[in-house]
């Protein structure tokens, strides 16, 4: 049993993010500006300061559903949010995180792809 289906309310949505996401509660405290034992202590304690953080994480996290964020309504992802079929687990995992990466991070990733195919295209000439 995953630590989100453990927790109800605001924390256990946000650990469900975090284990969709494979982001570390680590992670999300640097990326909200919070001491991470502070974060952590929110979350275990159910502490209603979690709500300060649903803008950013909406932010973080473009796919998530907000009504369901804020308030458990309706599914986790938003409607409009679809994953190409005929995809593994792991695709999807890295796909995912792709989608959640900075600007920064998905630039660097496609820089390397291209260098990857251009190694690839170089190889098959030869």
């Amino acid at each position: 049993m995953s630590s989100s289906q453990l927790k109800s309310g605001l924390s256990g949505r946000i650990l469900a993010i975090l284990d969709w996401s494979g982001m570390s509660q680590t992670k999300l405290s640097k990326l909200l500006g919070v001491p991470q034992a502070t974060l952590n202590r929110r979350i275990r304690e159910a502490d209603n300061d979690l709500f300060q953080h649903v803008p950013d994480l909406l932010h973080m996290f473009p796919d998530v559903n907000p009504s369901w964020l804020w308030s458990n309504d309706g599914p986790m992802l938003r409607a409009d949010v679809t994953l190409p079929t005929g995809l593994c687990e792991d695709e999807v995992t890295l796909l995912t995180h792709y989608r959640n990466s900075p600007p920064e991070g998905k630039a660097a990733l496609q820089a390397a792809g291209a260098a990857l195919a251009k190694a690839k295209s170089s190889k098959a000439v030869e």
